[in-house]
């Protein structure tokens, strides 16, 4: 992209690039509620959205035996694109 913008004639362009490495393992699950709510989403589909990132846990076996229940407070779940798309 930037050998096909140099070679242009026309150098009014401009390049951006973010590094959004990690950045939905800090997202914070209110933000994830709050944010589609503000945007008019409702019922059936903010239900959803609810079911997902209001108040998840992690739940751990170790050695055969349950461990206490971890409540989670950020990160998204696993192949979730809900994150992307607010961002």
């Amino acid at each position: 992209m930037i050998h096909h913008n140099n070679k242009m004639r026309n150098k009014n362009h401009m390049i951006i690039s973010t590094d959004t490495e990690k950045a939905f393992d800090k997202i914070q699950h209110p933000f994830m509620i709050e944010t589609p709510n503000k945007m008019g989403i409702e019922g059936k589909y903010l239900n959803i959205i609810k079911a997902l990132y209001d108040k998840p846990t992690a739940n751990i076996i170790l050695n055969g035996e349950k461990l206490k229940t971890i409540p989670l407070r950020t990160g998204k779940r696993q192949g979730c694109l809900l994150p992307s798309l607010l961002f």
